[in-house]
């Protein structure tokens, strides 16, 4: 129980369909989750569930997050294998289509330093990168393939990722 109200409750769940009643929610906290939701369902249920004049917080990545990794793998294939991520002017838009109130954003560039494609792929697979875009390759990649979008990397080992983070907040308004 919190010291100054009712008691707290952390609710895990499927960001598109939140179990909790309409307006009931104070404090909305979306962590990376974006990228592999539907942003538009997403901020729609947020709206439905955050109280008017509560806080959405939430942090996701924007499109320039792992360039480094859509160029090396065009030296491979023309296959779609790295996720897009949404621009922080659209998320912007996004928030106020869902009837979330004064969306504040702010975009912050991160280098990750690697010395082996693996120690890449144990990093992206511990945080749960995947890539969902609709237009993916559904097939294994093979070892040819594989040798070849690791060997443009490796070439200039250590190598870096840009990750791309885009910070933001929005206001409950009960009009959704």
């Amino acid at each position: 129980e919190s010291a100054d109200g009712p008691p707290l409750a952390w609710v895990r769940a499927a960001a598109e369909r939140l179990p909790v009643r309409a307006g009931s929610v104070d404090l909305a906290v979306l962590n990376l989750s974006l990228p592999w939701c539907d942003p538009r369902a997403v901020f729609a249920e947020l709206a439905r569930v955050i109280a008017p004049g509560r806080l959405v917080l939430f942090a996701t990545l924007g499109p320039h997050t792992a360039a480094e990794l859509r160029r090396a793998w065009r030296a491979a294939d023309d296959a779609l294998h790295v996720h897009a991520f949404v621009d922080m002017h659209d998320i912007g838009d996004l928030l106020v289509a869902a009837g979330l109130a004064e969306p504040v954003l702010d975009v912050d560039a991160i280098e990750l330093s690697y010395g082996s494609v693996e120690a890449l792929v144990r990093d992206f697979r511990a945080w749960g990168a995947v890539n969902v875009a609709a237009g993916r390759r559904k097939t294994l990649t093979g070892p040819r393939r594989w040798r070849r979008f690791a060997g443009s990397l490796d070439a200039d080992a250590p190598f870096s990722v840009t990750i791309e983070l885009v910070l933001g907040h929005a206001w409950g308004t009960g009009l959704a």
